[in-house]
């Protein structure tokens, strides 16, 4: 079997949710070797409720029960996080400081999606990590930049389809705003994300330099909806809803 395009390639995945561990399971399809880590008081909720909670989000499990070993069932958790290797990890301890940066030493991609701040305050930022990998790639996806008047703001994809605009144009006239159910926001952030650091990868084998990417999950959302930005930019025209029919077709 021929390898695959990312094989050789070690990345650590601090994320959660769904656009992070989204954008490292796609580098984990392509061959790298990926590995989650969590913290040993808080996984990564999409593991979901360790014991049975009348109606707290049991359809993630087969059968709706959480079994032996419900960290390991709930059917998103496991789309999200296919292609990975698990490790848990205490940062506030010297020991698991000293592993962890000794993981970053010998790992190509760092992959997180907390809120800004949090790594830095862990020592994980990227300045910190390219002392210990000078050609490291760091890719943070905060949901709206790591600077400016909105950085601090949590995201989920139901606050993307909002913040982006589609939710303004989903609907029908005169009513009020829309979702779509299905949160857009985070898969698009993810893969946007994945397409980034394969690009840094493709320039640090022509010239050896890491690279730190910071990616607006907002900004990459936004970018799916090119012809009402650009109607916007240049003709000052909002889009507005207009139920089941389309702009250009009959």
């Amino acid at each position: 079997m021929p390898a695959l395009p990312l094989d050789g390639i070690r990345v650590l995945d601090f994320s959660h949710v769904w656009a992070g561990p989204f954008c490292a399971r796609l580098l984990g399809d392509f061959g790298a070797e990926v590995i989650k880590v969590e913290s040993v008081g808080r996984y990564d909720p999409e593991r979901g409720p360790a014991k049975f909670i009348p109606g707290a989000r049991m359809r993630l499990y087969p059968d709706g029960e959480p079994g032996e070993r419900p960290y390991n069932r709930a059917g998103r958790f496991n789309s999200y996080n296919r292609s990975k290797i698990g490790l848990t990890l205490d940062l506030r301890s010297e020991d698991g400081k000293d592993l962890m940066r000794n993981l970053v030493e010998i790992s190509d991609v760092v992959v997180e999606n907390f809120s800004v701040g949090v790594m830095k305050r862990l020592g994980l930022d990227y300045e910190k990590c390219r002392t210990l990998r000078p050609d490291i790639i760091f890719i943070a996806l905060p949901g709206f930049g790591s600077d400016g008047p909105e950085a601090g703001y949590a995201a989920y994809g139901l606050t993307q389809e909002a913040m982006s605009g589609l939710s303004g144009i989903t609907g029908y006239p005169g009513e009020v705003p829309i979702d779509t159910g299905v949160f857009y926001g985070d898969p698009t952030g993810g893969l946007f994300g994945a397409t980034a650091v394969m690009t840094a990868l493709w320039h640090r084998s022509i010239t050896g330099e890491g690279q730190c990417i910071d990616l607006s999950q907002r900004e990459a959302f936004a970018s799916i909806l090119p012809e009402l930005v650009f109607d916007y930019t240049m003709n000052d025209r909002v889009q507005e809803s207009i139920g089941n029919r389309h702009p250009q077709f009959a």
